[in-house]
């Protein structure tokens, strides 16, 4: 890694392609177009209604806006190297790196865009990935096993019990009264969480090559399994867990994210696997990134991919089978993992700490004709400018950059 590189400030990267235009009977490119917005101003304390006027719009398309004026809109560093971060209530908990320096970093979000640190524990080991219930965080710390961290008090956190794996917790995953840990070339541990202070392995399968991420959905668990791809274990019986089917990736699976039929993996790039039969799981589509596609985290219906050194990327995956790039912002460090609340993109930067960004927002929209959408942007969104995005169903992109401007409710217009 080339910590010392110089890249320019955040910036948006949405891709221009062309749109179809029927012309006497025959197909020609062209591009959706986003001329205007009517009114081009709102109040966040109200509904405003929306009229889009361009061309190339298709019946089906869709309409979203995201706040451009900067994409980052928080940021916090923190002591070690921020691998994942895990989202619950008001806080933050970021898995931060290496021991002796860092461990588990607790930080107050109430307010995303002043986000501050209010306690830490320090881990054993390599601080790789955390995740809460309850009053108890759950930190994969490599070789230290699984630290269970009682965080009742976010500004003291305390380490109440530690469960030794075979190799390195590099992941975990919490199911009702179960943690599911990646546990490197040992595999799947299913620990038992019920009396957090008396966590106990109870069940462990063997995967072909490296578990490093996790995914519990419905009774599978789904885990990446680096040069083996993707594996799928029965975990209905969370005592004995047995693989029930695989699919090898084209890149070194790392990560892992379910929504529906689909499984979502970063290997590199973007794999999208039907997984309707759990035990015949196949790639459908795949997107290439920029950069070595490293964590995945599906929201609504776009894939957010933390890419390393080129940053957090969001790709729509409304069909999954033709996934498409609606944009991308460049973060300063390394991005590594990402949690999604309340319209912010929460992302482990690597060396930078955690970074907070807005997701795009999805609106409600009707198609008048092709050159005229009507939509409603809705209340307490916050006050800046925002980017218009047309998209038509078969992903092609119009946009209108600073188009609507959102002021504050007590402001006259």
């Amino acid at each position: 890694m080339d910590l010392n590189r110089h890249r320019s400030s955040t910036t948006l990267l949405l891709i221009t392609v062309i749109t179809t235009t029927i012309i006497a009977g025959k197909s020609l490119a062209a591009m959706p177009t986003v001329d205007s917005i009517t009114p081009y101003l709102g109040q966040n304390d109200s509904t405003t209604r929306v009229i889009i006027k361009g061309s190339g719009f298709e019946k089906g398309a869709k309409v979203s806006i995201w706040e451009g004026s900067s994409y980052i809109k928080g940021s916090i560093n923190t002591p070690g190297f921020a691998r994942n971060v895990y989202v619950s209530g008001n806080y933050a908990y970021v898995a931060d790196g290496s021991w002796p320096s860092s461990g588990l970093q607790i930080i107050d979000i109430s307010d995303p865009l002043t986000p501050s640190i209010v306690g830490y524990v320090i881990t054993q080991d390599y601080g790789y990935d955390v995740s809460v219930s309850g009053n108890y965080a759950y930190m994969a710390a490599g070789t230290s096993g699984l630290q269970v961290i009682d965080i009742s008090d976010p500004a003291n956190p305390f380490i109440i019990h530690t469960v030794n794996v075979y190799t390195s917790a590099d992941s975990v995953h919490i199911s009702g009264r179960y943690a599911y840990v990646a546990d490197a070339t040992s595999g799947v541990q299913v620990i038992d969480i019920s009396i957090p202070s008396k966590s106990s392995i109870i069940g462990s399968v063997k995967t072909p090559d490296n578990a490093q991420g996790i995914y519990i959905f419905k009774s599978y668990a789904y885990v990446a399994d680096n040069d083996s791809g993707l594996q799928v274990i029965d975990i209905s019986v969370p005592g004995k867990p047995s693989i029930v089917g695989s699919v090898k990736t084209p890149g070194s699976a790392y990560g892992v994210c379910v929504s529906g039929r689909h499984a979502y993996v970063a290997d590199g790039n973007l794999q999208v696997i039907d997984i309707s039969v759990p035990g015949k799981p196949s790639i459908v589509s795949s997107m290439k990134t920029p950069g070595s596609a490293y964590g995945v985290y599906i929201y609504r219906n776009y894939a957010y991919v933390a890419d390393k050194v080129f940053g957090l990327h969001i790709i729509d995956i409304s069909d999954p089978a033709k996934p498409f790039m609606l944009g991308s912002v460049d973060t300063p460090g390394f991005a590594y993992g990402i949690y999604i609340s309340q319209n912010y993109v929460f992302v482990a930067d690597g060396y930078l700490g955690l970074q907070v960004i807005m997701t795009p927002i999805l609106l409600d929209c009707s198609v008048n004709s092709p050159s005229r959408i009507t939509t409603e942007i809705p209340p307490h969104l916050p006050q800046g400018i925002y980017n218009v995005i047309v998209t038509n169903p078969d992903g092609k992109i119009g946009k209108l950059y600073n188009g609507f401007r959102v002021i504050s409710g007590d402001v006259q217009q």
